[in-house]
């Protein structure tokens, strides 16, 4: 199917959309929020993307890779050009795997669970541009350092002290709340 939409079939062009729609949907709803802006960076990657078929090589990376990296750019781009490091991330949830609403917790415990979650959400929108996408990628898309780095275009130790450098914060600044010093 990519090799007909590099071909200029429009017909493979949006198969390709409705399959991979989803996951850059996700990607980037994760790392601005979501909202208008969102779907506006859907249509800027897709666009991108069709534009610049012809320079997708299978012998380097998979097509999902590959739109992996035009869609982080995106990203990128759109953090530039607001010239604000500060993304609104409401819909992002890292403690996902965590439910609140287990009926044998305390009132307590309840309270305490959603301080942190929205502690976590506060410190994420700070994270740098970089730390936020290789950490999207890695703990929410589940995508392996190697395929982080091809997205990136970073070496893998790149993405690992991102990873790190990422955490670091996040934990400094869920148990000492307000501190906001760069890592």
């Amino acid at each position: 199917m990519v090799y007909l939409a590099k071909a200029g079939n429009h017909q493979a062009m949006r198969q390709l959309y409705s399959i991979h729609r989803p996951m850059v949907q996700a990607l980037i709803w994760r790392f601005t929020g979501g909202g208008a802006e969102s779907e506006d960076l859907i249509q800027e990657a897709f666009l991108r993307a069709f534009r610049n078929i012809a320079s997708f090589r299978a012998e380097r990376a998979s097509f999902r890779t590959w739109l992996y990296r035009i869609v982080s750019n995106a990203c990128l781009d759109s953090m530039r050009r607001r010239k604000t490091r500060r993304i609104h991330m409401e819909e992002f949830y890292l403690l996902d795997s965590e439910q609140v609403s287990d009926r044998f917790d305390s009132p307590e415990s309840l309270a305490e669970t959603e301080q942190r979650r929205k502690l976590l959400r506060a410190a994420l929108t700070r994270l740098p541009a970089k730390q936020r996408m290789a950490l999207v990628l890695k703990h929410f898309n589940g995508l392996p350092i190697r395929e982080i780095a091809v997205i990136m275009k970073c070496t893998e130790g790149t993405v690992k002290r991102h990873l790190y450098r990422a955490v670091r914060r996040l934990r400094r600044e869920i148990t000492s709340p307000g501190d906001t010093d760069e890592v």
